[in-house]
């Protein structure tokens, strides 16, 4: 099993775009729909506001998460 490195990457990134159409279209395939509907800016994952990280295979991107800041909750 290769080794796999996480990094973070710009949401902007071809091949991190290729990779967020692949799994889209897989969780449309399981769920229906478009995959996902939740409308999302890739400013929403760019520094201060969040994060994007890619899996990385040495030979391809394997996997994603990120993680976007959201407005504080009141009491």
């Amino acid at each position: 099993m290769p080794d796999i490195k996480i990094r973070q990457a710009d949401f902007a990134e071809p091949v991190v775009r290729a990779l967020l159409t692949e799994v889209l279209a897989e969780l449309s395939q399981r769920y229906g729909g478009s995959g996902d509907d939740t409308p999302v800016a890739a400013e929403d994952f760019t520094a201060p506001h969040g994060a994007f990280f890619v899996a990385d295979d040495g030979d391809s991107l394997v996997g994603c998460a990120a993680g976007a800041a959201t407005a504080p909750t009141p009491n």
